[in-house]
């Protein structure tokens, strides 16, 4: 009886809102790439006068045994209608957040706020209350607003440390009272007070993000600022171009398209060698990652192809091989050395992947994230310039959708730099504050 009452108010709440005249003007805004911050908080009123006729008709229904069943109905019917509403919101202002980009030809992923699974909790415990549940319509919508401010908070800190310089504006609803109004107006991110991202019950003010016109980008470093027509790029992980590297750098130190044609005699120099010496304690270990970085290395000089070996942490023992990958910058994964992995796992045997890159670029995102999926100890990748980095397994869930963030943010903050050394430090520094692990050797 519970379940179906929760499956049915669900489908109660979907009906409306599907045949609501006012969200379909507001869903054709968001496609047509006119909707602004004000028309997601449009959004945010329309959605939870369908919530509320929910609530009122569904919350405490009186056909159950008893109280009991009724607080369990009631807060779990809000956890799903809170879910379906943190979606419908958050979506929608990710849309407008990614529409003001493409305008300010922001080639940034728009960030989609983080869902407040505290506040919403507290929510669950005032529907579960009869004498609070009158509470629950005002409250719940000042928490669905907040997910448009935590948008427009995110997107800023996200650009802002990609070198963006956004701005915040706050402006009010004609009708708001004295603590609304010392807020409203304009600030520059981050030297904005937290209680711009605050409201109060029934606060009906809006919380803007300006983008600019993408056309400044800041050296997080320098403190200087350059046009983005002019900066050089990035080539991404999957071999798709995000931007195309700078041809040499200002350091002498090559990278990118020059940077294909291994330098052999360097690799097989004994300072070379000396370069692996600590990443696994073992001399004996490590001199085989050597000898297989070495062979990668003059097997893939001059191509974009990537190899990958596959060796015992412990003891250097081969595992297995790849040196077959038909695209360019990215290692197939094939039915034999997926074999090979599961057999290695099932063993206990720790695993020390190996990978080159072509154009001498540090670790990926997706480097970090392919080691913990595959259950790797550690990573090495030796770039076709000489180059050698030592990567860990994400420690946490990472989606498709965050690394793409995160290798859009070290594009936009290492692509107009020419000092190679400059780019190692950034990237590495920007994938520690993602909590990825790796470093330069």
């Amino acid at each position: 009886m519970e379940r179906q009452i929760i499956e049915a108010a669900v489908a109660d709440f979907r009906r409306r809102y599907d045949s609501s005249a006012a969200i379909r003007r507001l869903l054709e805004k968001v496609e047509s790439g006119t909707a602004t911050y004000a028309d997601a908080q449009d959004y945010v009123r329309e959605t939870m006068g369908l919530q509320t006729a929910i609530w009122e008709t569904w919350l405490f229904p009186a056909d159950l045994p008893d109280d009991e069943a009724r607080r369990r109905v009631a807060a779990q019917l809000t956890r799903n209608v809170l879910d379906e509403n943190y979606e419908l919101v958050s979506a929608y202002a990710q849309q407008v957040q990614q529409e003001l980009n493409r305008k300010a030809s922001i080639g940034l992923k728009a960030q989609r706020a983080k869902k407040d699974r505290s506040r919403a909790e507290g929510l669950v415990q005032v529907a579960s209350d009869p004498d609070r549940q009158a509470q629950l319509p005002a409250l719940a919508e000042n928490y669905a607003r907040s997910i448009v401010d935590s948008t427009v908070q995110a997107n800023a800190d996200f650009q802002y440390k990609a070198g963006l310089r956004p701005k915040i504006r706050r402006m009010t609803d004609g009708k708001c009272c004295e603590w609304c109004s010392r807020l409203a107006g304009v600030y520059d991110y981050p030297d904005v007070p937290k209680d711009v991202f605050r409201r109060h019950a029934n606060c009906g003010c809006v919380v803007e993000y300006d983008p600019g016109d993408g056309k400044n980008v800041r050296n997080v470093h320098t403190k200087q600022w350059t046009e983005t027509s002019n900066r050089a790029k990035l080539s991404s992980k999957d071999g798709e171009t995000v931007t195309e590297s700078p041809r040499s750098a200002s350091n002498g130190t090559r990278f990118g398209r020059e940077a294909i044609v291994v330098d052999e005699d360097y690799i097989q120099s004994q300072e070379y060698r000396m370069r692996f010496r600590g990443i696994t304690g073992d001399d004996k270990v490590e001199d085989r990652i050597v000898e297989q970085c070495r062979r990668v290395l003059k097997a893939r000089s001059g191509t974009l192809k990537e190899s990958l070996v596959l060796l015992n942490y412990d003891t250097g023992t081969m595992l297995g091989t790849v040196f077959d990958s038909k695209k360019d910058n990215q290692v197939s994964y094939s039915e034999q050395i997926i074999a090979a992995i599961q057999s290695a796992q099932n063993q206990g045997i720790r695993i020390i992947a190996i990978h080159n890159h072509p154009e001498g670029l540090p670790p990926t995102a997706d480097d970090c994230v392919s080691a913990a999926y595959h259950g790797y100890t550690a990573g090495v990748v030796c770039g076709h310039n000489g180059s050698l980095y030592i990567y860990y397994p994400a420690s946490r869930y990472i989606s498709m959708d965050e690394c793409d963030a995160i290798h859009d943010s070290v594009s936009y903050q290492c692509g107009f730099l020419n000092d190679y050394d400059e780019i190692s430090d950034i990237w590495l520094e920007l994938m520690g504050e993602n909590g990825l692990k790796m470093e330069r050797r």
